[in-house]
């Protein structure tokens, strides 16, 4: 099967984006202890709480963008060449 290289960087920036989630949730929990004083536990359960929506919409968003594409049968833009697989 032929597919542009673009294609084939999807994996490396799904990598990318939960890296990014996993750290904006662990800044959270370092405001929520040092914001209201909480434990542990409850600045880790509020901070999840106060993340989950951002991290589920670009969840949400990268997977359909890469469903999309590979499901639209383009496999490869107009000015890219495609590339084996």
């Amino acid at each position: 099967m032929n597919l542009a290289l673009s294609t084939k960087s999807v994996p490396f920036s799904l990598v990318g984006m939960a890296v990014m989630s996993g750290v904006a949730v662990v800044a959270e929990f370092s405001r929520q202890r040092e914001a209201n004083g909480n434990g542990v536990k409850e600045a880790v359960i509020q901070g999840s709480l106060k993340q989950m929506r951002p991290v589920f919409m670009m969840v949400i968003r990268s997977t359909c963008s890469a469903t999309t594409r590979r499901m639209s049968g383009r496999t490869a833009s107009s000015g890219e060449s495609p590339c084996e697989f």
